[in-house]
């Protein structure tokens, strides 16, 4: 049932340690936090006594082989060396861990002490049969999608980018096309504070799969795909995540500069396109977009009449406002609970609708037509409101 998702030196190992140290073997299998932490939580880590002390606790339950056990765990889990010496570990060193299914990789733990799979994790043997369809684009979404719904489309990613290496180059192109249409639409998932999201995991490994094809090629095949109506947010994320900023250092580019200036012309080609589209204001992370658009063609007569027809249009402007809303999250000292609380960009907004025009379209509306907005659209009324009442007070307290 495990052939395939370990690896066999791993497996014999471990197994050897059941046989004739079964207390060593049981002490792994409960304590899996101690033989597997997250990359740098063992270098300056003030639990790191602590740790070792456990540690020792384990190797010590054999008394006449616990220096055995410390040696053959070693083995198992080189990140111990960070416990008991100077070594430290990257996240390159990590994924090969994951991809070799080596124990000491936290993806790979439970399956050497189950007959399968663990709960939540995506197999190799899955992965290999994923990859089999790379070239069916719209299966290959659909796919994506069904993982997502399980909570391991994150896990399924990162078991394709370990395999990357042997990627043929129409594998390459579908996962390409499969993952823009994905990301295009797909809910951002996060598991923590600190998480940047499965849409960053989405546009990276875009990027990674791009730097795989020969560089004329990239330019020519990607150009191309742009000028064929394509998912706008992910395709512009990927022309904009390659445009050089001041303090922005990468060893590697996808596009040149004259590459890009033409790539940043279609995309705003695009944008115009979707502009005249009613749902264009439900576009996923308009906001990006449109600061895109302005950045890309700050003359842009179409950029300013679009904004014209959405001021006129008091239902249309409201919906264009809650664009500009987004979440903050907090977590106070002694709480364990995330606080998400809701904030207006009030910079990013005016840089689309100055002042004046703002507080006219407040002032032309009536309590009846607040009282018929949507609920997301008054959460917005709300937020600008507060915002027009505090820059007011700023404007008095200067004078």
């Amino acid at each position: 049932m495990v052939h395939g998702e370990v690896d066999v030196i791993d497996f014999i190992g471990l197994e050897s340690l059941r046989v004739f140290l079964p207390e060593i073997y049981q002490g792994i299998a409960e304590n899996k936090g101690l033989f597997i932490r997250p990359r740098g939580l063992f270098r300056n880590d003030r639990q790191l006594p602590e740790i070792k002390k456990n540690l020792d606790a384990i190797f010590e339950k054999s008394e006449l082989n616990a220096e055995t056990a410390r040696k053959i765990s070693f083995e198992l889990f080189p990140s111990l060396k960070s416990v008991y010496g100077n070594t430290f570990f990257g996240n390159e060193l990590m994924a090969n861990w994951r991809k070799q299914r080596r124990i000491c990789h936290e993806d790979n733990f439970e399956s050497y002490f189950l007959l399968g799979t663990p709960k939540g994790t995506v197999a190799h043997r899955e992965t290999n049969e994923v990859l089999a369809q790379a070239t069916d684009i719209d299966l290959l979404v659909q796919i994506f999608h069904e993982y997502s719904q399980e909570n391991r489309f994150r896990k399924l990613i990162e078991k394709i980018m370990d395999n990357l290496d042997d990627l043929n180059q129409e594998q390459v192109l579908g996962l390409i096309q499969a993952l823009l249409m994905f990301g295009n639409t797909s809910l951002d998932m996060q598991s923590g504070i600190f998480d940047l999201g499965s849409d960053f995991q989405v546009h990276l490994s875009i990027r990674h799969l791009l730097m795989k094809l020969p560089e004329e090629f990239r330019y020519t095949w990607f150009s191309q795909y742009l000028e064929n109506n394509p998912p706008l947010l992910t395709s512009i994320y990927q022309v904009f995540y390659d445009t050089p900023n001041e303090g922005k250092l990468r060893e590697s580019w996808l596009f040149s500069e004259d590459q890009l200036k033409q790539l940043k012309t279609i995309c705003v080609c695009n944008v115009e396109n979707h502009s005249k589209n009613d749902n264009f204001l439900k576009q996923k992370d308009f906001k990006f977009i449109m600061l895109c658009w302005k950045e890309w063609d700050p003359e842009s007569s179409t950029l300013t009449a679009f904004i014209e027809q959405i001021i006129l249009n008091k239902n249309k402007f409201l919906n264009f406002i809650s664009n500009f809303i987004f979440e903050q999250r907090g977590q106070t000292t002694g709480h364990y609970l995330v606080e998400i609380n809701q904030k207006f960009n009030a910079k990013e907004f005016l840089a689309f609708v100055d002042m004046v025009k703002t507080k006219e379209f407040i002032r032309s509306l009536s309590e009846d037509e607040v009282k018929s907005f949507t609920l997301e659209q008054q959460t917005a009324l709300r937020l600008l409101s507060e915002f027009l009442i505090s820059s007011e007070k700023t404007e008095e307290t200067e004078k």
